[in-house]
């Protein structure tokens, strides 16, 4: 049911396919020159890394656009550099109706529906129970900060289950850390200690 974050685009005057996906070519450039979209804001990955990954692939594009621009010029072409995903029917507005009071399990990518009543495995009733009856979960971020002499943008996991209520309350203090020293983060919250370890540098 994921779709694309795509105001950006909006914004930009880029055009939209079926709505959702702005138009690229091989390079992941939009129609307007030197813009370039990639990742869930162009069309929806299964793991979080292959959005990763497609963003890497595409600064190299910029660099050669900023730098071989003749080169990046000739090199491009009017196809898309992804292979399109069907879109779900059953995914309709009807579907998100009917999910209200119910969650989607995130634990594996079946993505079972969950009622409270009806379990499909254990993960999912234990997925459940965390998030409806005791709301904690993990949280995953990122934190923008010096280390080893660079500024990053680190992806960072806490080690233990927290509040979803706490959560804006985290990420708001880790936004006011600038420099760390080694991959683990430890923030105190309401006199308890949160550890965040980084999960890729």
């Amino acid at each position: 049911g994921l779709i694309p974050e795509c105001e950006i685009a909006k914004k930009a005057d880029i055009p939209l396919l079926n709505q959702f996906s702005p138009e690229v070519n091989n390079k992941f450039e939009t129609c307007v020159e030197g813009v370039f979209i990639c990742g869930n804001s162009l069309h929806i990955h299964d793991l979080a890394d292959n959005a990763s990954f497609e963003g890497e692939k595409v600064a190299g594009y910029i660099v050669q656009y900023l730098n071989e621009n003749s080169l990046f010029i000739n090199d491009r072409k009017e196809h898309k550099p992804y292979r399109e995903k069907n879109i779900e029917k059953r995914f309709n507005k009807t579907f998100f109706e009917e999910l209200k009071g119910k969650r989607v399990c995130i634990i594996c990518p079946k993505g079972c529906i969950l009622d409270g009543v009806n379990y499909d495995c254990h993960r999912g009733k234990d997925f459940y129970e965390k998030e409806m009856k005791e709301k904690k979960r993990k949280l995953a971020t990122t934190v923008y900060c010096e280390y080893k002499g660079i500024k990053l943008r680190i992806p960072v996991i806490s080690k233990e289950e927290v509040n979803i209520s706490e959560f804006k309350k985290l990420k708001a203090m880790l936004k006011d850390i600038k420099k760390i020293d080694d991959l683990t983060i430890e923030v105190k919250l309401n006199n308890e200690v949160i550890h965040f370890i980084a999960t890729k540098v």
